[in-house]
């Protein structure tokens, strides 16, 4: 992506994507370079 854009990360769903209940884990690297992240119940190992 070329532009500056906010994007939402939501993990720890359960299986019927009704509840939060847990964390989802990102093993590796994220990066930003542009633009806005909001991560919810996200690990980032």
């Amino acid at each position: 992506m070329d532009n500056a854009t906010s994007v939402t990360l939501s993990g720890g769903w359960a299986p019927t994507f009704s509840t939060q209940n847990g964390d989802t884990v990102l093993q590796g690297s994220l990066t930003i370079s542009q633009g806005t992240l909001s991560v919810n119940h996200l690990v980032i190992r």
